[in-house]
């Protein structure tokens, strides 16, 4: 992955900071929850998007406002410090090395990953390339872990892909998220609020623990994918927790293993669960799964390649036009005009 740069976060929140959709939630906030109101008012206050590239080796990686793209970052960064390449695509000490640099990243996650207003550790900090290349180190090749976060230094969603003739390429995603989100309709809108708010915590003294001005922990990521400095690939996979998972098994495969996306997309996958636990889809090679066993993994195996393990979508720039692809394990078309 030594040329290839990436971009995968959240949009800057400008949708509802102006305008009359805006104008409007604010005034059916007002009216109807001093709460909504007060949550509604520190988010809509603008707050400029943090996308300083952060160099990793030789490939830049970029980070969000949120600084929710670090999970995939992170384990990007952990796998940088292993010769992955070196073992044979899907066999299981490449999944081994992938499902334990995922366990890290979201280990770190869990404590550190808030509205970045609220955070205790910077971006950088978690990103920093000495950091990743010591939680690289806490890697067994040959044993699962249930790690712990580290100690860095102080300091229901629908996934759209669009690229046009003139290389303009989007990668944009909208969830509510469970069910219709909140419930609440903005009057004469017909917009959903989402309900993204029970992803915070209630224990006390978390940067992420509830409360008023803050946006919550969440899992939406548009990725965007750079070679050269050039865009390559708009994408994103799909899935609330599977996201991060999903973003990181696929750029693997591509960069690493020269699968092309649609190939990429349609392979099968692995999903961490906490613990020493990870749930793998069907078609891997049988001794895939008992190798994972013995080293300590406790797998189940999915019936089918459903949307529990991610849906994904991608747009691959070439020379001469585009290459599209679209996951199969949900509603999805790759289409041309």
């Amino acid at each position: 992955m030594s040329d290839y740069g990436l971009l995968i976060g959240t949009a800057p929140q400008v949708a509802l900071g102006e305008g009359e959709v805006a104008v409007a939630a604010a005034g059916y906030a007002a009216r109807t929850s001093e709460l909504l109101a007060e949550l509604l008012l520190g988010i809509i206050r603008e707050r400029e998007p943090a996308l300083e590239p952060i160099l990793l080796s030789e490939c830049k990686l970029a980070t969000a406002d949120e600084a929710l793209v670090t999970r995939a970052l992170q384990a990007l960064g952990i796998l940088r410090h292993h010769p992955l390449p070196e073992h044979a695509v899907d066999t299981a000490a490449s999944l081994h090395y992938q499902i334990e640099a995922m366990k890290l990243a979201f280990a770190d996650a869990d404590r550190y990953i808030a509205d970045p207003g609220w955070m205790d550790v910077e971006v950088a900090d978690l990103l920093d390339e000495a950091y990743l290349a010591r939680r690289a180190g806490e890697i067994d090749p040959q044993r699962a872990r249930d790690p712990h976060y580290g100690q860095p230094r102080s300091g229901g969603t629908v996934l759209l892909v669009a690229a046009d003739k003139e290389g303009n390429m989007v990668s944009f995603i909208e969830s509510n998220y469970a069910g219709f989100g909140s419930g609440i309709v903005i009057p004469g809108t017909g917009i959903a609020m989402q309900n993204r708010a029970a992803c915070f915590t209630l224990k006390p003294g978390h940067p992420n623990q509830v409360g008023p001005a803050k946006r919550p922990y969440h899992t939406i990521i548009p990725g965007f994918v750079s070679r050269g400095g050039e865009p390559l690939m708009s994408f994103g996979v799909m899935g609330g927790l599977m996201q991060p998972q999903g973003h990181v098994q696929v750029l693997i495969r591509i960069a690493d293993y020269g699968q092309n996306p649609q190939a990429a997309l349609d392979a099968p996958r692995w999903r961490v669960e906490g613990g020493l636990r990870v749930a793998l889809e069907p078609g891997f090679e049988p001794a895939v799964y008992e190798q994972l066993k013995q080293r300590g993994h406790e797998i189940t195996i999915a019936e089918a390649r459903t949307v529990q393990h991610g849906g994904g979508q991608a747009i691959y720039r070439l020379e001469n036009g585009y290459f599209g692809a679209s996951d199969l394990r949900r509603d999805g078309q790759a289409v041309g005009y």
